[in-house]
């Protein structure tokens, strides 16, 4: 049986300041998410990281650490939210909404 080639992978995360970490790693065939991860050196630039508890992916679509990755893929590193998506549209939506059409519309169609 003949080896498989190493692959090449890019290893990022972008920093809520603006900074960016990326790193490129050559992997064995078959290597996975956390083998990425921890080859990138990323948890000794951020110390206070466990690597089970990191959100990774790869190009944009969340994977579990044992994902196995592939040539030129990209793994990601992502932050927690700070706040829920539909709470944050609920939050813009009642900010410019005019409180008195609302209620009159309300008052109009009850339930």
């Amino acid at each position: 049986m003949v080896d498989a080639p190493p692959i090449n992978v890019s290893v990022v995360y972008a920093h809520t300041d603006g900074t960016w970490f990326t790193a490129d790693c050559v992997l064995p065939h078959g290597a996975t998410l956390a083998d990425a991860v921890r080859t990138s050196g990323i948890l000794s630039a951020y110390p206070d990281w466990q690597l089970e508890h990191l959100h990774v992916g790869i190009y944009g679509h969340r994977r579990p650490l044992e994902a196995i990755l592939h040539e030129n893929d990209r793994v990601e590193i992502y932050r927690p939210l700070k706040i829920d998506p539909k709470d944050r549209r609920r939050v813009k939506v009642n900010s410019i909404r005019d409180a008195r059409k609302w209620r009159q519309l309300n008052k109009n169609n009850p339930k």
